[in-house]
């Protein structure tokens, strides 16, 4: 992905506004670390379907049948999804999340919160 990763270490994470030195995250993926270097650089929805769950498998058809690919899932926060929540939904998908200031086109909305 072209924009950029920034890892989230728990103890050195600093977000803000952007007038007080931090940051504005505007897409957070979680991913367990051990995928990291699988992943890297480039992200991909593509996983072993035998640690799917039956719901994931699900979505993952659905997704296929109305886009014609499965999106690598990024959630969004906003003024209604705090940056607290969106990580904690995260921290859901793995141990370590990932920071994009923007996604490459082409961009999906999912739902409220969630893009592709």
């Amino acid at each position: 992905m072209e924009s950029g990763w920034t890892f989230l270490w728990r103890e050195k994470l600093k977000i803000g506004l952007p007038g007080e030195g931090g940051f504005v995250c505007l897409f957070v993926h979680g991913i367990p670390f051990r995928y990291v270097p699988f992943h890297y650089p480039v992200l991909t929805a593509s996983r072993k379907t035998s640690i799917r769950s039956r719901e994931q498998l699900d979505d993952a058809r659905h997704l296929i049948e109305q886009f014609g690919f499965e999106p690598v899932h990024f959630l969004r926060p906003s003024n209604s999804f705090p940056l607290a929540a969106c990580m904690e939904s995260c921290f859901h998908f793995g141990d370590t999340l990932l920071f994009f200031n923007t996604l490459p086109f082409p961009r999906l909305q999912l739902s409220a919160h969630e893009w592709g």
